[in-house]
């Protein structure tokens, strides 16, 4: 204990008494606030996980999903959605250089079979060969599709060949329109890759062709091999194919909206 003694101007003595701990004992006083400071923390963050989910800034109804552990895993719908479209856009990737290689377009000594070598190769074309190799791809692509669906899901997909080469190769494709603006298709498309939002992706689900990529790569008959494909989607399988069938259904309704 510690006495300062004090002389007021009407000459009275003022005592301040000031107490003094002990160095360790302030140290445990600190220590116990911070523990009471941290599970304060932790209480917190445990109601936040328990919290249901809602939409943008936490206003509005929260999203229903069958998965129960669709949230808890992960609440950024827009990365996942990224990630799944980045997918398939190296699943068109693979798709072509595999078609290259085994029509004799393109030599490589790289195992078709090898996914991550084909989509890490050099791959090289003259603007030229590049284009005749995209007109017999096309049609490769298109087998599995009857005429009749195409014509009433996709219009005949007037534009297939100018979107897929920006896919595939944005640098064959420097001048081509997105459709109906005066937007480069590239620049676009860079943008829906590398800077997702949903209301990027509802722009370019008015594009037809974009519904066929999208279809054609997470439809319920092949989304197990893209995920299977891709070691990050492979990590949270249910997470991506919950994702895949949102996707789908805004693929459904575009289609659905384009036939009225």
């Amino acid at each position: 204990m510690k006495v300062k003694m004090t002389i007021e101007d009407d000459n009275k003595v003022k005592i301040n008494i000031i107490i003094k701990k002990h160095p360790q004992e302030m140290k445990n006083l600190q220590r116990k606030s911070d523990n009471e400071e941290a599970k304060e923390c932790c209480q917190e963050a445990n109601n936040e996980e328990t919290k249901e989910p809602r939409s943008k800034r936490g206003r509005g109804r929260p999203r229903k999903y069958q998965n129960p552990d669709f949230y808890t895993r992960n609440t950024r719908l827009d990365i996942n959605d990224k990630t799944l479209i980045r997918a398939v856009r190296r699943e068109f990737v693979q798709w072509f250089r595999v078609f290259c290689i085994s029509t004799g377009l393109h030599t490589s000594d790289v195992q078709l079979d090898d996914h991550a070598e084909i989509l890490k190769m050099r791959f090289e074309m003259s603007d030229g060969e590049f284009d005749n190799a995209m007109d017999a791809f096309i049609p490769h692509i298109l087998q599995q599709e009857t005429s009749d669906s195409m014509n009433s899901l996709y219009s005949q997909l007037q534009n297939l060949k100018d979107f897929l080469i920006v896919l595939i190769d944005p640098s064959k494709g420097t001048s081509i329109m997105f459709p109906g603006t005066t937007r480069l298709l590239k620049d676009e498309m860079r943008s829906l890759f590398f800077s997702y939002s949903h209301r990027k992706l509802e722009v370019f689900l008015a594009v037809p062709e974009m519904r066929y990529v999208l279809h054609k790569t997470l439809n319920s008959e092949y989304i197990d091999t893209l995920i299977a494909k891709n070691p990050t989607l492979n990590e949270s399988e249910a997470l991506y194919k919950e994702c895949a069938e949102k996707i789908m259904d805004k693929v459904t309704r575009h289609n659905r909206a384009a036939q009225m």
